[in-house]
């Protein structure tokens, strides 16, 4: 990824959440549990804190629909992830993604999306 010198990234911030990695015959259904999420939501932010370290230009905007029970714990999420990587201070923008229109597939979360990725865009021209 980093060969590409990506200007942004925009990922949900489970990306890394895979349960096919369990043999259900050996384990059971592991499903959705909160420690594989918890796994996942640290490893996305470590690969952040990585790239950021690496690529001085990458943003990235991150959306998801369970890591933040509300507003008020997605900014505190934006304060600790900028005060774990300061390299990332001013370099991402985080979407909660209401459950009811739970996919960028949804036309008005596609839309708030594509605003944040323009607005983070605009962003980084403002820099140079």
């Amino acid at each position: 990824m980093l060969q590409e010198t990506p200007t942004l990234i925009v990922a949900h911030r489970s990306c890394f959440y895979d349960t096919t990695m369990f043999d259900a015959a050996k384990y059971g259904d592991v499903g959705q549990t909160r420690d594989l999420a918890d796994l996942a939501h640290d490893k996305f932010d470590a690969f952040m804190g990585f790239i950021a370290a690496a690529s001085p230009q990458t943003a990235f905007v991150v959306y998801s629909r369970g890591s933040w029970v509300d507003e008020g714990e997605r900014g505190s999420w934006l304060v600790s992830i900028q005060q774990r990587f300061p390299l990332l201070r001013g370099r991402v923008d985080a979407m909660k993604v209401p459950l009811d229109r739970a996919t960028f597939r949804n036309p008005v979360t596609g839309g708030e999306i594509r605003q944040r990725i323009v607005t983070m865009l605009k962003l980084d021209t403002s820099k140079s």
